[in-house]
């Protein structure tokens, strides 16, 4: 069996989109997904099948969507290729960075739109279906952090912080 991240995207922010991750885990076991797992309440699920990655995105998202009422977009990988990415990880300081995963190679008019959001201060740097942030005065009030969906749109995309990402392939 393979060992799965599965990336849920835009779940438990302000209220909307509730997914109780022991409900999480509940369903995606019932849908046949092996020995689910949760890290904070942000969708971060790890999961095991015999099914590819493709699969295993399909099964989750229709589990998820039937239980809970509303689609949730998700991003999947082997958790070896999510230590892959972490252990790719470009800037020496780890502090104010994150990593955007998509669920397909970012193209480059995506990437022009999102380099051209980073203010002197930030750094993107592509790898793949993954974007390297380093956000200089932090991602509370950087204006890509907020324009990274839109920016690499249509592709489905959910970031997550380089210590959570860390914490999820070792897990």
């Amino acid at each position: 069996m393979t060992r799965y991240a599965v990336l849920l995207r835009g779940i438990n922010v302000g209220g909307h989109k509730k997914v109780p991750m022991a409900r999480l885990r509940d369903v995606v076991a019932a849908s046949g997904l092996a020995h689910p797992t949760t890290l904070l309440a942000s969708g971060n699920l790890l999961v095991s099948s015999d099914l590819d990655g493709a699969a295993v995105r399909a099964v989750a998202e229709k589990a998820i969507h039937e239980a809970f009422g509303f689609p949730v977009d998700t991003v999947v990988l082997t958790q070896e290729a999510l230590a892959e990415v972490v252990s790719g990880h470009p800037f020496p300081d780890p502090a104010q960075t994150a990593i955007a995963f998509c669920a397909a190679p970012i193209g480059p008019e995506a990437r022009a739109r999102l380099i051209a959001l980073a203010t002197p201060a930030e750094e993107v740097v592509f790898s793949g279906q993954v974007a390297y942030l380093r956000f200089g005065e932090g991602q509370g009030t950087s204006k890509l952090a907020a324009g990274i969906p839109r920016a690499l749109a249509p592709l489905v995309t959910t970031v997550r912080n380089l210590a959570t990402s860390a914490k999820l392939a070792r897990a």
